[in-house]
């Protein structure tokens, strides 16, 4: 790891740079603050040992520096001080450094200070990992949730959008922004929201409370005022500990769907009617077949009488 130390002295810059390096890190030493700041400016730098009085600038001046850059990677700073009121130290840590040390120091406690801020650091690389894998994954999810052809959003426990899938913000023909942190069941004339509001508000209640999923299957008319019909479910999001902290509601439009159903429920009916119709004519047929028949028998029966 990089270690800009930042020392006037140069028996204490070269003691810590020794310090340092048998610890196995890479030192940048600097004789003052502003060739430390230079220092830090060409280098990736992620952790600052620094004194407090020094020419050119002091180290305080240095740390709001630092903090004040616009470098992604944070950097771990340790104030070296002879300074050891109450108000001098609170003054080291509202300029942004993480640690100080009381001069004349000891070795061993630069050692362990530095180890500390080491660890820190470790611990912050591995959180931006997880975070990156995080945001990854969000981004998967995020690109398979709007590519779904279901209208899809979610409502935190005071029934207000958290999230909305594109194919909802459509539907509805507003932007993202218009629709977040908007009050989902109210009568909203802006959002022309297209779901049966106290139904849904009150299914969506009861996933709260009980932390189980409901479904319901609306007919509702559109802006258009054409009938349409929707399957919408429910989902709860939980904690760890089984509270529900959102509500995912997931609607389908089964519109198409019914309608097909219904043409085939008519076509049936139209096929029954036409069986009926034939099977009534066969009737009908049998009957004069029948009586066909039996004038044929006594047709035959009267030529054989003498």
């Amino acid at each position: 790891m990089k270690i800009l130390v930042a020392e006037d002295d140069p028996v204490s810059n070269r003691l810590i740079q020794k310090i340092l390096t048998r610890l196995r890190h890479e030192v940048l030493p600097a004789e003052n603050g502003l060739q430390a700041w230079e220092i830090y400016q060409e280098n990736e730098i992620r952790m600052v040992v620094t004194d407090w009085i020094m020419p050119e600038m002091d180290g305080l001046t240095l740390c709001k520096k630092i903090r004040s850059s616009d470098k992604e990677e944070y950097s771990y700073i340790i104030v070296l001080t002879a300074k050891d009121q109450q108000r001098d130290l609170i003054e080291v840590f509202d300029v942004g450094a993480d640690d100080y040390i009381i001069k004349p120091f000891d070795p061993e406690e630069l050692r362990a200070r530095v180890n500390n801020g080491e660890r820190i650091i470790k611990l912050e690389n591995g959180y931006k990992d997880l975070q990156g894998i995080l945001i990854e994954s969000r981004n998967k999810l995020r690109i398979v949730f709007d590519s779904l052809k279901e209208e899809i959003f979610a409502v935190d426990n005071g029934f207000r959008i958290v999230s909305a899938n594109k194919t909802l913000l459509n539907n509805l023909g507003i932007s993202f922004s218009e629709l977040i942190d908007k009050p989902c069941f109210q009568d909203n004339k802006a959002l022309h929201f297209p779901y049966e509001i106290k139904e849904v508000k009150s299914a969506a209640t009861k996933v709260f409370e009980t932390g189980a999923s409901q479904f319901l299957s609306r007919t509702f008319s559109d802006r258009q005022g054409d009938q349409r019909h929707r399957e919408i479910d429910l989902l709860p999001v939980k904690s760890e500990t089984g509270k529900v902290l959102q509500v995912v509601i997931v609607a389908r439009d089964i519109t198409r769907e019914r309608e097909k159903s219904e043409e085939i429920r008519r076509l049936n009916e139209r096929l029954q009617e036409a069986l009926n119709q034939v099977e009534a004519k066969n009737e009908k047929l049998e009957e004069i077949l029948k009586g066909l028949s039996d004038t044929q028998v006594q047709v035959l029966q009267s030529e054989k009488m003498p």
